[in-house]
């Protein structure tokens, strides 16, 4: 069985390095954590 190594997607990467510089919108917040569980639960 061939496994792959995960990618982040390039939203996910860019709003955590976001995040880490300044303070997100709540819609920002929300879509962070949004993407964050989508890529944990793969």
């Amino acid at each position: 069985m061939f496994l792959n190594d995960r990618m982040k997607p390039k939203e996910l990467k860019f709003l955590e390095t976001l995040s880490r510089r300044c303070e997100l919108t709540a819609p920002e917040v929300r879509k962070l954590s949004i993407l964050k569980r989508g890529f944990e639960g793969e």
